[in-house]
């Protein structure tokens, strides 16, 4: 994929790095700016599935994006349904972690967001 389709994509993911060694195979494309992390247990080169990690560099940072899309359809209304890293059986503090993380993330880049934090 190039690099405007996988900054297209919405719903971020953890770094890599958060995973245990050994998780993903990393597939990187200079040329493009994008690295593929493919889950190492279940996929090979050139199959993208739900688990596939896109990584790129935005100018201040290194963006992880996840190969997902969560829409609601109701007749013929459509919105993102928003993503979350809790597991609903389970919950763990690894999944609230990466929950707060990304609300975080999400309010201090979003274009909106004011230069300063006040009372």
């Amino acid at each position: 994929p190039s690099l405007e389709q996988v900054q297209a994509l919405q719903i971020g993911s953890p770094p890599t790095d958060t995973y245990p060694a050994n998780t993903f195979t990393a597939y990187s494309f200079p040329q493009e700016g994008v690295t593929i992390h493919l889950k190492t247990s279940s996929n090979t080169f050139p199959n993208f599935d739900m688990n596939t990690i896109f990584e790129y560099q935005a100018p201040s940072s290194t963006v992880y994006k996840a190969n997902r899309k969560s829409e609601v359809i109701i007749d013929s209304f459509r919105f993102r349904n928003p993503p979350h890293f809790v597991e609903m059986v389970e919950p763990s503090g690894r999944g609230t972690r990466h929950e707060t993380d990304a609300v975080i993330d999400h309010l201090f880049r979003h274009p909106n967001m004011a230069p300063f934090i006040s009372k």
